[in-house]
């Protein structure tokens, strides 16, 4: 029975919490809110929709399917963006108070395709406790051009450990993922988390494994507005957004991993300073004399101007990083093509002939 037409006693605790937050996404919404209400279950329902000061009619449509269905709905319709205030915590705060043992995310841009999406998943966490996190396959489609496509394709296995969660970019949608409620969510990320739906992966596979449910049951919206938009097309900031990716895995292994996600964790860190160290040769004008020193030094600047604060007043962090990005940084520079690296110290080669003669 769909969810709109069940009726429980008074009181009754929700099984599930859709957990949505949008921002600016009046053309998305109601496709959003629409695949949430056609969802049939055998177990009741709650949706949280949290709006963070949207400057369109977003928080308008909202408030009509609040009001129209009350007892589905709990809203925040924030007068004040929090987001770019850096209040990141009120997100991670209200994910905690979500009533259902299970908690389904999809964002104010992607939609629900499948009536029994939410039941399917949940009937496999409730058979399965050694299971946190069931995840499906999605259409991608592009808002503005016809480059659209499966995401994934051909997936080899069904289960996922929490390394192989670390080490994929993009394994999953957000629209995908079904987890049991998270109360482990470590309150020293909260205002480093750029994305957080991969914090929120990570927490849910701390005590149990992802499984792939295969079966398309979502869309993902390619838009110009949207995260996966502003990374392809290098608008992420570099100095800022990558460096706080960085530290929110330093803090995930250093105080709350297991041991045996260290290699995993370490790669991911390797990959965002790579990108870092890609930023600033590109960038940034460096003397080519010395090219590799100067390279890690500003690197190390960058990352650096983003410690957590609570971080600086223990003694042997810093050398701790410092010691990482030199090993990083070697590595990205033994990667660059060995003619790019002769002509980046020819001037250097030449100087010294000259010196030497």
């Amino acid at each position: 029975m769909r969810i709109t037409e069940q009726v429980w006693p008074e009181g009754a605790m929700p099984l599930v919490s859709i957990w949505c937050i949008t921002y600016n996404h009046e053309n998305f919404i109601r496709d959003t809110i629409e695949g949430f209400l056609m969802q049939e279950t055998t177990f009741p329902v709650e949706i949280f929709i949290h709006d963070d000061a949207s400057t369109d009619r977003t928080a308008e449509f909202i408030k009509e399917y609040a009001d129209k269905y009350p007892k589905l709905f709990w809203t925040v319709l924030q007068s004040e963006n929090q987001w770019s205030k850096g209040n990141r915590r009120i997100l991670f705060d209200y994910h905690a108070k979500q009533r259902g043992e299970f908690i389904a995310l999809c964002e104010g841009d992607d939609y629900w395709t499948a009536k029994d999406k939410l039941q399917n998943q949940v009937d496999i966490l409730l058979k399965d406790p050694s299971i946190s996190l069931v995840f499906h396959n999605a259409y991608c489609k592009h808002v503005n051009s016809q480059d659209d496509f499966l995401h994934h394709n051909e997936l080899d296995k069904k289960r996922y450990t929490l390394n192989e969660i670390i080490e994929h970019g993009w394994l999953m949608t957000t629209a995908s993922m079904v987890h049991r409620k998270i109360n482990n969510v470590p309150v020293e990320l909260f205002n480093y988390v750029t994305a957080g739906d991969k914090l929120i992966q990570i927490c849910a596979c701390l005590c149990g494994d992802a499984f792939y449910y295969d079966r398309v049951c979502s869309v993902y919206r390619f838009h110009e507005h949207g995260v996966s938009a502003q990374w392809n097309n290098q608008k992420i900031d570099h100095e800022k957004v990558v460096p706080n990716m960085f530290w929110m895995y330093w803090i995930l292994r250093c105080r709350f991993l297991p041991e045996s996600a260290y290699i995993s964790t370490d790669r991911v860190m390797k990959l965002y300073i790579w990108r870092i160290a890609k930023y600033v040769k590109e960038n940034k004008e460096m003397p080519l004399v010395f090219f590799a020193g100067h390279l890690r030094k500003s690197v190390n600047k960058i990352i650096h101007n983003c410690m957590p604060l609570f971080l600086i007043d223990e003694n042997d962090a810093y050398d701790k990083v410092s010691f990482f990005i030199l090993k990083s940084c070697a590595s990205y520079v033994r990667q660059i093509p060995k003619q790019m690296l002769l002509e980046m110290i020819r001037p250097f080669l030449k100087c010294m002939r000259k010196i030497i003669l």
